[in-house]
């Protein structure tokens, strides 16, 4: 049997998302094993794989579109899905993206 491919562009229950990109069911994701994750630079996203064969994409320029950031930040998050792809997928898909950034805007000083 061939593994299932759920193409994700961000999560259910984001006000800042139009509605025509809700493709994902939370429940079951979060109940499933994770095999892997990368940043994919060809299509600037994050792949994930589970342990079931089911293969899900996020794509970055969807979770990013309605941020507010500064240079620093964007750079942050940029290192986030490069770095850290899981955290950057949790982040996006709980809503939490915009608030990190910020958080992370306020604790940076270069001096």
């Amino acid at each position: 049997m061939v593994g299932i491919v759920a193409y994700m562009l961000y999560a259910v229950g984001c006000p800042h998302i139009p509605k025509t990109t809700h493709y994902f069911n939370k429940e079951r994701t979060t109940t499933m094993k994770i095999h892997f994750a990368y940043y994919n630079q060809y299509k600037n996203g994050i792949d994930i794989a589970f342990a079931d064969n089911t293969l899900l994409f996020l794509s970055c320029a969807e979770a990013e579109k309605n941020l507010h950031t500064t240079p620093n930040s964007q750079r942050l998050i940029d290192n986030l899905a490069i770095d850290n792809p899981l955290m950057y997928a949790a982040l996006a898909l709980d809503c939490e993206l915009q608030a990190w950034a910020d958080a992370m805007d306020t604790n940076w000083n270069p001096y």
